[in-house]
C-alpha cells in the first residue's frame, strides 16, 4: 500500500491507479488497496468507477476513510 500512497500523495494519479490495481489483482479483498483506487480514480475525474469502488468497499468497511474520502470528491 505505501508505494501506491505515495505515488497519490505526490500527484502521480494515473501511476497510483495502475499501483493500487496491481495489488487488488494480487489481492481484490484489500479494503485500503480499493479505497486509494476509488481516491485516485475520483482525482482523475473517473467518477463512475470510483463511486462503484468506494461503495464497495463501504459495504465490508464501513468506517473505512479512504472510501469516504473518495466519495466527498465524487460528489
Amino acid at each position: 500500500y505505501g508505494s501506491a500512497d505515495a505515488l497519490f500523495q505526490t500527484g502521480k494519479f494515473e501511476q497510483a491507479e495502475r499501483r493500487f490495481n496491481a495489488m487488488l489483482k494480487a489481492n481484490p479483498r484489500n479494503a485500503n488497496a480499493r479505497g486509494g483506487l476509488a481516491l485516485a480514480q475520483a482525482e482523475l475525474f473517473k467518477l463512475d468507477p470510483a463511486e462503484k469502488n468506494a461503495l464497495e468497499v463501504l459495504r465490508k468497511s464501513p468506517n473505512n476513510a479512504l472510501a469516504h474520502m473518495a466519495l466527498g470528491v465524487v460528489y
